[in-house]
């Protein structure tokens, strides 16, 4: 689907782009116990990165060969050694990222939990570099740092045959790494934003009898921007207003599945689910709204006494659902991208 259709040449953008990545790096972890119930976990990472880039101007007007741009699709034996890299850099980072967390047994059951770590996502360059104007550089941009925190509980019920976990966390996000367009369409990938992630989950499992068990869960996550300049001066809104892509705030999913003996010959396994996503965002900018979509499935396997023959029939968004997990626009023009309708199907296999 689309708002307007936007015809384009086809014509081959050529360029070829390099990236060396070194990286080396230490940790540890160790556990201690504190006292008869509660443990202590402590862990460190350093890491050490460096990349040296060679970077090539897609669409190069100066370039010749088989690295210029052509009017006609890629054959088979072309050949980019004609390419020269437009820019050339190298940059190094280090980064340490710790862990600790504390584990309290309630009873034999019941376990709760409090941790923090920090993780990273390495910085780098853009190698989809198109720039032509020299406004903009492909980099190199800065890694990406997540501070999470995170309680919860976890237990197991009813000798065994239930199970009820519960988490909640709150994510702080520094340098957030974005893909952005520029008013030429040119992509540039930079440290955007801060922001902040925190939510609740909950998750349950009970064996109703030796033969079903169902199954459900919740999330509720708000992902909210803390600072992202740019997207306040294209959209006019605070960061604070502007949603996370492909973030929905709930999520629900339900299951139940029931197992039914077939004797020598092995046993049949039917399985219902449903599923509900709340609506979310498709672009930073958050021009493109992806709705609320609620899923239904279905299947049941036979499955042979030796468990090596298994064949399952299953049907797959029964309510045939009309719904989008993907959206973009560019240079004016929303594209939202349909999943598949309802489907059914048969799948046969067999473990030699």
């Amino acid at each position: 689907y689309a708002e307007r259709r936007l015809l384009v040449d086809a014509v081959d953008r050529r360029g070829v782009s390099t990236i060396d990545h070194d990286t080396a790096a230490v940790f540890a972890q160790a556990d201690f116990r504190l006292g008869q119930n509660l443990g202590l976990t402590l862990g460190g990472r350093y890491t050490q990165e460096n990349k040296d880039a060679e970077i090539g101007l897609i669409g190069d007007p100066a370039a010749t060969g088989d690295c210029a741009t052509k009017g006609t699709p890629f054959e088979e034996n072309t050949s980019f050694n004609d390419c020269r890299p437009f820019f050339s850099d190298s940059e190094s980072w280090s980064n340490f990222t710790p862990k600790a967390g504390l584990a309290y047994d309630i009873n034999d059951d019941v376990m709760a939990y409090a941790s923090y770590t920090r993780g990273f996502r390495s910085g780098g360059y853009n190698a989809r570099f198109t720039d032509l104007s020299g406004n903009s550089t492909p980099g190199p941009y800065d890694e990406e740092v997540a501070d999470a925190f995170e309680i919860g509980l976890k237990s197991t019920l009813w000798d065994g045959r239930g199970r009820l976990n519960l988490a909640a966390f709150n994510n702080k996000y520094d340098d957030l790494q974005r893909t952005t367009l520029t008013e030429n369409a040119v992509q540039e990938i930079v440290n955007a934003a801060s922001a902040t992630v925190r939510g609740v989950e909950v998750e349950a499992m009970a064996a109703v009898t030796d033969n079903l068990v169902l199954e459900a869960s919740v999330g509720w996550t708000d992902a909210t921007y803390d600072e992202f300049d740019a997207a306040e001066e294209a959209t006019g809104k605070s960061a604070d207003e502007l949603k996370f892509v492909m973030v929905p705030e709930t999520t629900t999913n339900l299951a139940a599945t029931y197992d039914m003996t077939l004797g020598d010959l092995g046993y049949l396994s039917w399985r219902l689910s449903y599923s509900y996503v709340s609506e979310s965002y498709g672009n930073d900018f958050n021009t493109i709204e992806l709705k609320a979509y609620e899923l239904y499935n279905a299947s049941v396997a036979f499955t042979s006494a030796n468990e090596k023959l298994k064949l399952s029939l299953y049907g797959r968004n029964l309510k045939d659902e009309v719904y989008y997990n993907l959206g973009v626009e560019l240079l004016g023009v929303k594209n939202n991208y349909l999943t598949p309708p309802r489907t059914y199907g048969a799948e046969l296999t067999y473990q030699f």
